[in-house]
Parts: structure tokens; C-alpha cells; sequence
């Protein structure tokens, strides 16, 4: 069994890595990187369901699959609702179940990581970066929320990695390798159905190829990357295949009437869209946080040499990749949010460990000892990248406001506890709605009318003798209630409020209307 084990990582080692041995080492440390990562993943996995991810599963999850197929909305992320319903069917509903897809496709993107960089660098960058994002607090947040972002990770550094793998075989030997033709058709495909901003990520790829193609003309021409286009079209195809049920419902033109795809002025756009990106490089930047500040210099410095560096396919793709979704982005004007752009951070960790693996390799060849001295510091850095990972695990950052924190699931609690079945419940804007409804239908098996001021069922509660409120009481109770019957346009002096429960920043009350 071992030995058939070593045989199986050598040959993948010689795909992954052509020209170079990898190490029985270097595979043991991507193991226990996995590993790790899991580890922090796995604190966070049953924490209380958010509130995209109730709208999610109550919307399209828990409903048959021509509805999930036919609606959409922000939170119908197709790849992520379908595969979320299988697991689902498998394994019951639980927060574990309905985030296995994505706890999934995060450990395979740390993976997929790995293998881009031993592709087209080495295999000492590809590990380095693969503890990066294996630790980054963005993968790890959106690797157990149960949405698309990590899903379209994932899809993206397949589809790069087929391309290199296709374009290294037109270099070297003048084939074109239809396996990777079939890989990279799924990962766009599948890329598209998990989101539609897959996008970016593919013009990325696309003009990457574009550009390694003319450089290296002298090897292979245009005609040869025409199976490449062929591939990329039977995607579309097949991506729109996959959204007509979508189409036929609400038409093509709410895909450009949203609010994320309209075009906006640019002192707005600049303001709402390109600055929040600068998270993910903060993200990856966290993983030095416990260090002095005068050494955080040093990666940002380094981080500029992938900008110059000549990686295995003469352009470097990590640069056209990061200018094309810029460019893009300036073109739409669209206020597309941030966590869209997650497969962003592999693309960061690349470059930061392609710089740090340019500095240990320049101070190896001073002493003479190259490869024993990147062997070793690449060694080091991932340590180091472990033990910084684990030990802020408990307190890992998700660079999104009080998405740790969930007064939904306190008023699912409270409602259960005091409400009776059936009666109308009134929700100010500012608590997570969807959540309390997530747990009350699908746990506790209990129905209540929930309405919100955007509902217009909420229009007919001024005329109710009684009703009750939940309001966000973790700034200001007093606030939160007038803010809750003023939505109403209701007279506080002509309503009897008695609070029946304010616990952990969810506030319960019953009103009723005043005799006389």
C-alpha cells in the first residue's frame, strides 16, 4: 500500500511539476497544511446559520428543484443551492449539512493552490501559498458560509490550472491536450453557474492566454489555441443552458437591472467598490499581523516581484490576471461587493509567496546552497504561517461586520419560547428576519406570520388589536422599539408595549391597542 501511495504522488508530482521531482517532503507538508486548515474550518462550521444563508435554503433549498432552477435572486447562487440540496437529502438539515459543499470546496481550493504554483512556478511557492489561503481569514469565513464565493474559488483555479496545463503541452511538445481542454470547459462552466461574476476571472484567463500565445508564436500559433476558444464557447453554451429556466422566468434584463451591475458615477463606484478591495490584501496581510510592524515591509516589498517575474509560460499571469479585473470592474462602473472577488486571494498568495520564495532562493545562491536553503525556508515559512494560523483561530477576523454575530437566532429563541403559533410577528429592518424564520420552520416545525416595513403585509397591523415586535436592541432598546412603531406610523401614546424578553441584543414585545 505504501509503495503504491509513493508511486501515485511521484507521478503526480511529475504532472504537476514537470522538470522537477517533488519531494516526498513537500507533499507531507501540503498534508499537514490540509489538515490544519480543516482544523480552523471546523471551529466555525456549526456556528449559527446566517441570515443569506436562511434566505438561501427557506427560498431555494427546501423547495423543489424547478423552483430553485426557475427563480433567482442575490441569494440564489445555483451551484451552491443545488449541491447544498444534496447534502441536505444525504445528511438532514443541520448547519454542518447545508455548509458541507462550500467546507468542501474551500479544503480543495487550499489544494488547487498548491498545484497552480508547483505549475507554474514550483512547488515550494505553490505550498507556501496554499498556508496562506489555507489561513486567510476571507477563505476561511466563506469556506463555511454557505454561499457561492468559495465554489467560484475553486471552479477559477481549475480552469487556470487547466490552461497552463494546455499550453505547456503546445510548448514543449506541440499537443493539444484534450483532457484539458474538457477541465477547463468545466471549470468556467460550473465557475458561471456558481456566479455569475466568474466573469472577471475568466477575461483574467482568457487575456492570459491571449498573450502567451503571441509571445510564443514561434511555438504554436493562433489555429492551436482555436480548440481552447471552441471549449470556452461550449461553456457559454452550457451556462446559459443552465440559467434559462431563470430567463424564461424573469428575463435577461434583470441580470443588468440589478443593483450590483448597474453602472455608476465613478466618485461612487471608487468609493463602494475598489477601495473594499483592498480587504483581500489586508487579508492576507492578517497572517502577519502578530509580527512587528517594521517587518510588515518587507512582504509588501517582495510582493512586487511577480509584477517582473517571468513565470513558466513568459507572461505573468498573475499580473494579467489582477489588471483585467481591474480594468473590467473601471469599464462596468457596477458597485459589485467585495466577497465576489474572493478567488482574488489566491491570486494575492501567489504573488506574495512567489516574492518570498525569490528571497530565500537569492540568499541560498549567495552562500552556494540554493535548493538546500529554499528547501529549508520554504520549511519555515509555512511553520510559520501554521502556528500563526492555529493560534487566532478562536479569533479569526471575517472582515464582515458582526457576521460572527447573529440576534436572528436569539429571536428564533424568543419567539419559540413566548409567541403562540400562528400570530403575527412585526420585525424592524435591522434584525436578521430571515434567520428567526430559518430556525422556528425548519427546527422547531412552528409557522408565524413574519412581516417586515418593506412587506406589504405589514400595512394591515395598524388595524390589529395586538400584535408583537422584534427589535435590534444592541445599541439602544428605547431607540430600537419607538424606531419599530414609527415604521408603522404608529402614536406610542395610543399602544400598551410590554417587554416580554431582551436577551443578547434581541428584543421581544407584545403591543396592544389602548381602550378608549
Amino acid at each position: 500500500m505504501c509503495c503504491m501511495i509513493m508511486r501515485w504522488l511521484r507521478e503526480a508530482g511529475e504532472f504537476f511539476s514537470p522538470g522537477r521531482r517533488v519531494a516526498v517532503w513537500e507533499w507531507v507538508v501540503l498534508g499537514v497544511t490540509c489538515l490544519a486548515g480543516l482544523f480552523v474550518r471546523m471551529a466555525h462550521l456549526a456556528r449559527p446559520i446566517q441570515n443569506d444563508e436562511a434566505a438561501t435554503v427557506l427560498e431555494f433549498v427546501v423547495v423543489p428543484v424547478k423552483t430553485l432552477l426557475t427563480s433567482y435572486s442575490l441569494n440564489n447562487h445555483l451551484l451552491n443551492s443545488f449541491l447544498t440540496k444534496v447534502s441536505i437529502h444525504f445528511f438532514g438539515l443541520t448547519e454542518t449539512s447545508v455548509r458541507f459543499p462550500v467546507l468542501v470546496a474551500g479544503m480543495l481550493s487550499i489544494v488547487m493552490v498548491a498545484l497552480v504554483g508547483a505549475r507554474l512556478w514550483s512547488m515550494r511557492v505553490g505550498l507556501l501559498a496554499a498556508a496562506m489561503v489555507a489561513f486567510s481569514p476571507f477563505t476561511i469565513y466563506y469556506s463555511v458560509t454557505a454561499r457561492g464565493y468559495m465554489l467560484q474559488t475553486l471552479c477559477f483555479l481549475v480552469a487556470w490550472l487547466a490552461t497552463a496545463v494546455y499550453l505547456e503541452g503546445l510548448r514543449e511538445q506541440g499537443k493539444r491536450s484534450v483532457g484539458a481542454l474538457v477541465v477547463a470547459c468545466l471549470g468556467l462552466w460550473l465557475g458561471f453557474v456558481a456566479l455569475l461574476t466568474m466573469l472577471y476571472a475568466a477575461l483574467g484567463i482568457g487575456v492570459w492566454l491571449l498573450l502567451v500565445t503571441l509571445m510564443e508564436r514561434r511555438k504554436f500559433f493562433l489555429h492551436d489555441v482555436a480548440p481552447y476558444v471552441i471549449a470556452s464557447v461550449v461553456g457559454a453554451v452550457l451556462t446559459v443552458l443552465s440559467y434559462m429556466g431563470v430567463f424564461l422566468t424573469v428575463g435577461v434584463r434583470y441580470f443588468f437591472d440589478n443593483p450590483w451591475s448597474k453602472p455608476r458615477v465613478y466618485q461612487e463606484f471608487f468609493q463602494e467598490t475598489y477601495w473594499p478591495l483592498l480587504r483581500f490584501w489586508e487579508s492576507v496581510m492578517a497572517l502577519y499581523a502578530p509580527l512587528p510592524a517594521w517587518l510588515l515591509v518587507v512582504p509588501a516589498v517582495i510582493a512586487l516581484v511577480p509584477l517582473i517575474s517571468r513565470e513558466k509560460g513568459g507572461v505573468p499571469s498573475l499580473l494579467v490576471i489582477t489588471v483585467a479585473t481591474a480594468v473590467v470592474m473601471l469599464i462596468q462602473r457596477g458597485v459589485v461587493p467585495a466577497r465576489a472577488f474572493v478567488y482574488m486571494v489566491p491570486v494575492l498568495a501567489l504573488g506574495m509567496a512567489v516574492g518570498w520564495m525569490w528571497l530565500v532562493e537569492g540568499l541560498g545562491s549567495l552562500v552556494k546552497r540554493r535548493e538546500a536553503i529554499a528547501a529549508w525556508g520554504c520549511m519555515t515559512l509555512v511553520a510559520i504561517m501554521l502556528v500563526l494560523g492555529i493560534r487566532n483561530a478562536p479569533v479569526t477576523r471575517t472582515l464582515e461586520a458582526g457576521a460572527e454575530y447573529t440576534p436572528g437566532f436569539v429571536a428564533a429563541i424568543l419567539v419559540g419560547k413566548h409567541v403562540p403559533e400562528g400570530a403575527v410577528v412585526y420585525s424592524t429592518k435591522s434584525l436578521p428576519m430571515t434567520t428567526a424564520q430559518y430556525y422556528l420552520r425548519m427546527h422547531d416545525r412552528k409557522w408565524y406570520r413574519f412581516t417586515a416595513p418593506w412587506d406589504a403585509d405589514a400595512q394591515t397591523i395598524p388595524d390589529m388589536p395586538s400584535f408583537w415586535l422584534l427589535a435590534d436592541t444592541r445599541y439602544d432598546a428605547t431607540h430600537a422599539l419607538e424606531e419599530g412603531l414609527e415604521s408603522l406610523g404608529l402614536n406610542p401614546d395610543e399602544w400598551e408595549v410590554e417587554e416580554k424578553a431582551d436577551h443578547l441584543g434581541a428584543g421581544l414585545y407584545y403591543i396592544t391597542r389602548r381602550e378608549g
